[in-house]
């Protein structure tokens, strides 16, 4: 049952454990009713399962290149096959149901993005000398539906701000709204940043995936695709936890006699 917005907010600000956070479809049940909480657990489970999806494919397809690469030849191990390991290698991590066993795999995956968005970095540094600012296009209307569709992928971990808020630590969760909202600004300004750097450097031919536009088979694309992977691999379970968590939920329900 829903804590009053009153008793809501003190949770928030002073981080007391006693009350109930609600889900994300008890606060969509609580603002439109039963539609409300279908549509936002929908909308969730969705998101999610696309998100986790595309982590196959980015996986397998740079896996493959990375080992055709490594052997001089251009097929080592088919995509298909990349997927089935994956996939066995995912399933008992989704098993975990407490966000902070996945501690040290998050901090794995985020010291591999760093380093991969370095290496994309010092490339597209290396490109901007030859760059004439004027001539760059300040947009391509023609790819603007795709450059929403990526854009959207900013907010795959958005399904992860309630269940990151109840396993923080009671005395912890004061600090919380402050930390998200200084993280998010940083986190929206980088971005900014970094698109702008890229598109710079690389112009109308700055690909979707911006590591593919680093040189084939060459030393940076191997090491952020393989950097970017190992983030991946770390970080899938975690991405799953939204919809693993909503499906317990729905099997645990009661049925119409309380049973």
């Amino acid at each position: 049952m829903m804590a009053s917005p009153t008793n809501q907010q003190r949770y928030m600000d002073e981080g007391l454990s006693q009350l109930t956070l609600p889900s994300y479809g008890e606060v969509g049940q609580e603002a439109f009713g039963r539609h409300g909480r279908c549509l936002v657990e929908l909308s969730i489970g969705l998101s999610q399962l696309g998100f986790c999806s595309t982590y196959f494919l980015f996986v397998s397809q740079n896996v493959s290149e990375v080992l055709g690469t490594v052997a001089g030849c251009r097929h080592v191990i088919s995509q298909r096959k990349i997927c089935l390991i994956l996939a066995v290698l995912w399933a008992p991590l989704a098993l975990i149901r407490r966000l902070k066993h996945f501690s040290t795999l998050n901090l794995l995956a985020d010291l591999c993005i760093l380093l991969g968005l370095t290496v994309i970095l010092l490339a597209a540094f290396r490109h901007l000398p030859d760059v004439i600012p004027w001539e760059v296009p300040l947009a391509n209307l023609e790819s603007s539906p795709l450059t929403l569709g990526t854009a959207a992928f900013a907010f795959e971990g958005i399904a992860l701000v309630l269940p990151m808020y109840e396993g923080t630590h009671p005395k912890l969760r004061k600090h919380f709204k402050g930390t998200m909202s200084w993280t998010m600004s940083g986190l929206c300004l980088f971005f900014i940043l970094f698109a702008g750097i890229a598109y710079i450097a690389f112009g109308p031919t700055t690909r979707t995936v911006v590591l593919f536009n680093l040189q084939m088979g060459g030393l940076k694309r191997l090491t952020s695709q393989i950097l970017f992977c190992m983030a991946l691999i770390c970080t899938y379970p975690l991405m799953l936890h939204p919809v693993s968590k909503l499906m317990e939920e729905h099997l645990h329900e009661p049925g119409p006699g309380g049973s």
